[in-house]
């Protein structure tokens, strides 16, 4: 009996897997490493879906090219208490760099920011915040965003209608 070695290269950073196969085998998964094993009935399930050195003349898939940056799951907001988002423009009296670092801590720091983004020209900052409801938006205001020194101005848009989500 001999090793083979399926799963990942070392180009792929994952650790490959060494299993027993026999020594002859005509199976046309194989064909492609030169090396006799066991049929791809005969692999557990997860040899079949780990990445393998990309062929010549193959067009290597987004995953091999690494433009994939990872994989997430979709939260309802209603099931965790956060189906009420609003949209916030700031606008800061100051940009000194005291200024802009406090206001981007204290926010980032907020569980109901779920989007923080600093602009070029007006408004300063974009910021999506996700609460249960009114209120719960009026104390987030409240303890997050009033108590941040130099805020010249702060609007908030309620939306109406979400007509193209995210993805």
């Amino acid at each position: 009996m001999t090793t083979r070695t399926v799963g990942a290269t070392a180009a792929s950073g994952v650790a490959p897997a060494t299993m027993p196969t026999s020594s002859s085998s005509s199976d046309p998964a194989n064909a492609d490493t030169g090396s006799a094993g066991a049929s791809h009935q005969d692999r557990p399930a997860w040899t079949t879906s780990r990445p393998r050195a990309i062929p010549s003349g193959k067009i290597p898939s987004p995953a091999e090219k690494g433009v994939i940056r990872g994989y997430r799951a979709v939260i309802d907001p209603a099931a965790v208490g956060r189906s009420f988002e609003v949209l916030v423009d700031l606008t800061l009296d100051a940009q000194d760099a005291e200024t802009v670092e406090r206001f981007e801590q204290t926010l980032a720091r907020a569980a109901e920011v779920i989007e923080l983004r600093r602009l070029f020209g007006s408004p300063d900052y974009f910021v999506r915040v996700a609460v249960a409801d009114l209120a719960a938006y009026e104390t987030f205001l409240s303890t997050y965003v009033m108590t941040i020194p130099r805020i010249r101005n702060v609007t908030s848009h309620f939306t109406m209608k979400n007509v193209k989500p995210a993805p």
